[in-house]
């Protein structure tokens, strides 16, 4: 029963934002993912989906007109972690987790500058 009734929540919380009841949930579910995840290119893999993922809620707040920095934040450090396995993910997928992380920061800048610049902040 505990089963089900937590697997119905980990489900509910899939979408869930920041601030939302069921948003804990959700962060939990990622982290025992990530302690689940054995393989260094998994573990780089699982915080490149996490880091899309608050790359996604950041932006939501924003069109909400709410600015979350911890929510950046985490995005940040999930790309700051994926880079730090590098140096233990074999030689033959090391190339292919860089560049998921470089497409992936690309987008996040591009994302960033297009909302939360302002003209003078660019020049």
């Amino acid at each position: 029963m505990f089963t089900i009734a937590g697997g119905g929540a980990v489900s509910a919380s899939r979408d869930s934002m920041p601030g939302e009841t069921l948003y804990p949930v959700k962060r939990l579910y990622e982290d025992a993912q990530m302690i689940l995840t054995v393989s260094p290119s998994g573990k780089a893999e699982r915080y490149l989906i996490i880091s899309e993922r608050r790359l996604k809620e950041f932006m939501a707040s924003m069109n909400l007109g709410v600015i979350q920095p911890e929510v950046l934040s985490s995005m940040l450090e999930s790309n700051r972690r994926a880079i730090s396995l590098a140096g233990d993910i074999p030689e033959s997928k090391r190339e292919l987790i860089f560049a998921e992380i470089f497409s992936l920061c690309s987008l996040q800048g591009t994302t960033l500058s297009q909302c939360c610049l302002m003209p003078e902040d660019t020049a």
